[in-house]
C-alpha cells in the first residue's frame, strides 16, 4: 500500500514538473514573438509628432501597425500582457495600452 502512495506521489510530481516546463515553454515563445512588436510600437508612438499633445490612449494605437500585429497573437498574447501588467514591467500610457489590447483579444474571441 505504501509503495502504490508513493508511486502515485512521484507519478503526480512528474507530471506538474512536465506541465510547468510545457507552460514556461509556452510563454518564452510568445514572449519572443511579442516583444519585438511591443519594441516597434513604442519605436511607432514615440516617432508619431502628432501624438505628443494627445492623452488619448485610443489615438495611440489607431493607426499602429504593431498595436495590430499584437492583438492578431490572440490568447497568448492577452496572457503575457497581463504577466507584464501584474510584474509593474510597463505602466501608465503603456499600462492602458496593454490593458485595451487584452480587452480587445477578449471581445474578438467572444464572437
Amino acid at each position: 500500500m505504501k509503495a502504490k502512495i508513493a508511486w502515485v506521489f512521484v507519478a503526480s510530481f512528474i507530471l506538474v514538473a512536465a506541465l510547468i516546463i510545457a507552460d514556461t515553454s509556452s510563454n518564452a515563445r510568445i514572449d519572443k514573438q511579442l516583444n519585438p512588436l511591443i519594441e516597434q510600437m513604442h519605436a511607432e508612438i514615440g516617432n508619431d509628432p502628432r501624438l505628443a499633445l494627445s492623452s488619448n490612449p485610443y489615438d495611440y494605437i489607431k493607426d499602429n501597425e504593431a498595436y495590430r500585429k499584437i492583438v492578431a497573437l490572440g490568447e497568448p498574447a492577452a496572457i503575457s500582457l497581463e504577466r507584464r501588467l501584474t510584474q509593474k514591467r510597463d505602466s501608465g500610457l503603456y499600462g492602458v495600452i496593454y490593458t485595451i489590447a487584452i480587452h480587445e483579444i477578449r471581445r474578438s474571441g467572444e464572437q
